[in-house]
Parts: C-alpha cells; structure tokens; sequence
C-alpha cells in the first residue's frame, strides 16, 4: 500500500497535467495551422531531425540514464557536467550543418536548426533536476515547469511571431522560450544539489548507464526519423504535411504515454527483481495507456475528414486521406514505446537494440517501396511496419518476462474493443453532414466518449476501479 501511495499522487499530477497540457498545446497547434504553411513545418522538420540525432538524443539517453541508477548520489552536482554534455553535441552537429550547407549539398535551414539545438542544450542542463524529481516521485513541478513552457513558449512566443510573418523561426525561438522555462522551473523545484558542489569527475556510474542506453535510443530515433527522410523525397509539401498530420494525431499519445510511463517506469526498475510485481505493473501500464489511447486514435481515423477539415484547417486538406493510417501508426508506436520502457528493465539492451535495428530496416525499405504511390502509400507503409515491430516487440517481452503473449494481447482487450467502437460511430457519421463538419465532428466525439464510457462502466468495471484506486493511491 506504501508503494500504491506515491504512484497514485504521481498519475494524479500527471494526468491532470497531460489534460492541461494537451488541451494548451491542440489549441496552440490549431492557431498556428491558420498562421503557417506547410513549407514553414517543412523547415522546422528538418531542424528537428538534426536535433534528434544529436541534442535531444542525448537528452534522451541522459534522463533514461539517470533513472537507471541504484540512488541519487550519482547525479548530485552533475546538472552542469550533463549540461556541458549536450552542449558539446549542439556544437558538433551544427558545424556538420554548416559543412552541409556551404557545400550545397541539401538546403539546410542553419539559423533554425541552430535555435532549436539552442534549445535542447538548455534542455540538457534541466536534465538532472528533472531526473532527481521524478526518481523522487515528485511530479507537481514537472507538469507545472511543462504546462508553463508550452503557454510561454508556443503559446505567446510562437504564435506572436508567427503572426508577425517570421515562419518557421517562430517555431524554435517559442521552443526556446519554452526550454528556458522549463529551466528556471526545474532549478527551482530540485534545489541546489543538481548543481551544487560542482562535480565534473566521479560520473563513470552515469556515462556506463548511458553507453548501454545510447545504442537503443539511436536506434529508436531512427526509426522515428526514417519516416521523415523519406517523405522530404516527395517534397517540402508533403513533409510540411506529414509533420503536422503525425504531430496531431499523436500529441494525445505522446501526453497520455509520458504521463503514465514516467511514473510507472520508476516503479518498474524498483520490483524488477520480483518477477511477479514486475508483471502485474507492466499489465497496469498497457492496460491504461492502451484503453486511455486507442479509442481516440481509431475515432480519429474514422472522422480523418472532419478531423482534417475543422481541426488543421482547409488548406491542410491534402492530408485527410493518409490520417487512417497516421491514427493506427500513432497506436502502435505507444505500444513499442510501452513495451520498449519493459525491455530497457529487464537490462536486456543490446537484444532489444538488434531487433528494433531489424524493425528500422523494414520501416525504411517499406517506406522507399512505397514513395511512388506518394504521400498516402507512404502512411500505408509506416502503418505496416510500425505493426511488425510491435509483434516482434510483444514475443521479445514475453520470452523475457517469462509471460504468455495471449496473455500480453488480452492486456489490450479493453482498448481494442473500445477503439472498434469509436472507429465504428465515427465512420457511420462521417459524411452525413455535407458542409457541416463541425456538427460531424462534435456528433462523432460525443457519440464516442459516451460509447467508451458505457462499455467500460458496464463490460470493464474491474479495470476501471483499478484505475480509481490508483489515482486515489
């Protein structure tokens, strides 16, 4: 019961974050859609693919390092160590950029790249901060430092200068606004001893975590920049496109995942041991994400019409028939991810970095197999990929955990029959009110949400008290 305390005030705080922060960022989205063109999201997409295979890879590692640890002492005074770490790779891949562009090579977008990695390198140095928290289990502050960098930073910065016709910098100077937000909050919050005493030496226990993390993590982003390369072959339209389409659509995952998966995975390394814990807070974890997630990526696939027309905006349109298969891809990424943050617990890194290896070589030879059918065949090709790595994820848990995978599958039993519901409401509505798509889209949200509720209340009320006692710890 000591244990259930602090997990249920954690997804206490997280989720009542994830509700602020989601409805903050939809809405920032939303405007910016009516401010910016697809170019402009062009542009910042390559900026963030330079940024993921430096700064934010090694933010990444740095944090999954960090909780890796058996106790605190090895990240106290470490704050500026790591911050200096992330720095040091800003550095080098911006004179690669520059290389790359004097040479003309590819058009490159320096100064945006440069801003963004400005940004991640502030990032860095609130690495440690955020890491003592949540090892701490204090999640307040972190949902606070983040719904106050998105208001400050996309919120006022972004949208202001995108509005005054500064494009794509809007972006990453509202992302640095945003970073230094997250800062000042982080050093606040942790106290002094994130940085103080100073402590450049002595860090052997963090950079041994992070050089078993580090093959895994680039192997991940790879798999989540794969997409992106390919698609810039088919233009700066298309990647403009598919950067806010997949942005979207997986904005609820991305903020429902990290709100149950940072509490939960600290709760993972601490029973690994206890094989029967560790198994029962895995199910936990797929079970909530997987019914919280999935019913809202299907009930989007279902209405990707009205979803396109009234959420991204007419001239945005070109994206609704490859949001199918965006919403189904944005669900098997959460369960990768889910089942990805099992694998790293088990301490069984290099064969899980060998098999997401092989899942990022099908990804790009679907993805290039595809190309000629464009934009459309491109999404079909992610979706399918994207599906294999899970299976092949779901019998690498099992044979790991020593657990079934009929038994893994029926953890997402709840989910999947919610999602066929809402797919199914969606789709029935969709196209019933020509012109109208607003009402469609509020008939095929509400139908939904009142759909999935009586199926869980009625069919699923043992996971739905677990849920209640959890938050209430």
């Amino acid at each position: 019961m000591q244990q259930q305390k602090p997990i249920g005030r954690g997804l206490q705080f997280t989720v009542a974050g994830t509700v602020i922060a989601v409805s903050v960022q939809a809405l920032i989205t939303v405007v910016l859609l009516r401010l910016l063109a697809p170019s402009d999201y062009a542009h910042y997409a390559i900026a963030v693919l330079v940024a993921a295979f430096s700064t934010q890879a090694a933010v990444s590692v740095l944090e999954r390092a960090a909780m890796l640890l058996p106790d605190d002492d090895g990240l106290r005074g470490a704050g500026l160590a790591v911050g200096l770490a992330v720095l040091g790779c800003a550095g080098l891949a911006l004179a690669v950029v520059v290389v790359i562009s004097g040479l003309g090579v590819m058009a490159v977008p320096v100064g945006i790249v440069a801003t963004l990695l400005a940004a991640q390198v502030v990032v860095g140095f609130a690495v440690v901060p955020r890491a003592l928290l949540r090892r701490r289990m204090r999640y307040g502050p972190i949902v606070g430092s983040e719904v106050a960098a998105q208001v400050v930073g996309p919120g006022l910065t972004t949208v202001l200068l995108a509005h005054a016709g500064f494009g794509a910098s809007a972006i990453v100077i509202g992302s640095l606004a945003g970073a230094a937000i997250t800062l000042a909050l982080m050093i606040v919050s942790a106290g002094r001893e994130a940085y103080w005493p100073v402590r450049l030496t002595g860090l052997r226990p963090l950079a041994t975590r992070a050089g078993r993390v580090l093959e895994t993590s680039l192997v991940e982003t790879s798999i989540l920049q794969i997409p992106v390369i390919v698609v810039s072959l088919l233009g700066a339209t298309a990647l403009g496109l598919f950067n806010r389409a997949m942005n979207l659509v997986q904005l609820p995952v991305q903020m429902v995942a990290s709100a149950i998966s940072r509490v939960l995975v600290a709760e993972l390394v601490r029973v690994a041991s206890d094989l029967d814990r560790f198994r029962d807070s895995a199910r936990r974890m797929i079970v909530l994400a997987s019914a919280t997630l999935f019913p809202v990526c299907a009930g989007i696939a279902g209405a990707s019409h009205e979803f396109a027309a009234v959420v991204m905006g007419p001239r945005w349109l070109a994206a609704a028939p490859a949001l199918p298969f965006f919403a189904v891809t944005a669900a098997a990424m959460l369960v990768a991810g889910l089942l990805g943050l099992i694998a790293d617990t088990t301490g069984q890194l290099r064969a899980k970095s060998r098999l997401l290896l092989g899942s990022a070589a099908i990804l790009a030879a679907s993805a290039l197999a595809a190309l000629p059918l464009g934009l459309v065949g491109v999404a079909a090709a992610l979706m399918l990929a994207n599906l294999v790595q899970v299976a092949l994820l779901l019998v690498f848990v099992s044979r790991r955990t020593g657990t079934d995978v009929r038994r893994m599958l029926e953890w997402f039993g709840p989910g999947v029959v919610a999602s066929g519901i809402c797919f199914v409401w969606s789709r029935l509505v969709s196209g019933m009110l020509p012109g109208l798509e607003l009402a469609a889209l509020g008939v095929q949200v509400i139908g939904c949400g009142l759909a999935v509720a009586a199926y869980y209340l009625i069919g699923q009320r043992a996971m739905v008290r677990e849920l209640v006692g959890l938050l209430r710890g």
